[in-house]
């Protein structure tokens, strides 16, 4: 089985813009995704639709001063 690693990095501070749908491309492709949103590490399984990932995201959003990453990825 053959896996593929592609990080985005950004200055600490800094954003980087992805739209909901470019996500979406890669999860239907096949792709897992790791994104880290504030403070929240949020697993992207694939197969998620726009739908999904925007719920995930609007999610971290509202809980997130409740969420805590326990361990290390």
């Amino acid at each position: 089985m053959r896996s593929e690693k592609v990080t985005y990095c950004v200055a600490q501070g800094e954003n980087l813009n992805i739209f909901a749908a470019s996500l979406e491309a890669l999860s239907l492709s096949g792709k897992n995704i790791i994104a880290k949103y504030g403070a929240t590490v949020m697993y992207i399984s694939a197969g998620s639709t726009q739908t999904e990932i925007l719920r995930l995201f609007a999610h971290a959003e509202y809980n997130g001063a409740a969420m805590q990453l326990v361990g290390n990825l």
